[in-house]
């Protein structure tokens, strides 16, 4: 996954938000993201709830933090993917910017 300016993300969150983008755009996880419900499509706050329990602890969002997660939650207003992707790009450019220097 890359930002707009085609600089590519940090591993981490590049692996989140490839995720989650997924969750938004299909309304669910991919088949091995272990959902017992699968097929039925949750909610924008359903689909914050999980991003939120997994942050620091699982899956892709083992080596998030919650204070980058935190915010991008906020934002979203919906499950549309354009919105996700900016956003997950947003609270990456600090980590482009370290990297860079």
């Amino acid at each position: 996954m890359n930002l707009s300016n085609g600089a590519a993300l940090p591993a981490e969150l590049a692996v989140a938000g490839g995720l989650v983008v997924e969750v938004a755009r299909r309304g669910r996880p991919p088949n091995n993201a272990g959902n017992n419900d699968m097929g039925r499509i949750k909610s924008l706050d359903e689909i914050k709830a999980m991003v939120r329990e997994r942050t620091g602890k699982r899956n892709v969002f083992r080596r998030a933090r919650i204070e980058d997660v935190d915010p991008v939650l906020e934002r979203l207003t919906s499950k549309g993917p354009d919105l996700w992707a900016a956003e997950w790009s947003r609270a990456a450019e600090p980590y482009e910017e370290a990297g860079n220097a």
